[in-house]
């Protein structure tokens, strides 16, 4: 075993990025930038965007590597 944690944690769209952005987290709400200090060097998150998909991973205390990104294409109304 490794020790590195298998849990995943989506983090809902974003919408109104003037107001801190918040993410459920074991059941709570949390600001964004307390649950990236929460996140441990190698662990990956996933963002839902309205216009595609990030996967990054971190890299240090205060950096990400991005892993995967996907556009998707625009939605029918």
């Amino acid at each position: 075993m490794n020790g590195r944690r298998n849990d995943q944690v989506e983090i809902a769209r974003l919408t109104n990025v003037r107001a801190p952005v918040q993410v459920d987290f074991c059941g709570k709400r949390i600001e964004l930038k307390e649950f990236i200090k929460i996140l441990r060097i190698g662990d990956r998150v996933r963002v839902l965007c309205d216009d595609g998909v990030l996967v990054a991973e971190k890299i240090s205390q205060t950096q990400f590597k991005l892993i995967h990104a996907q556009m998707m294409p625009k939605s029918v109304h």
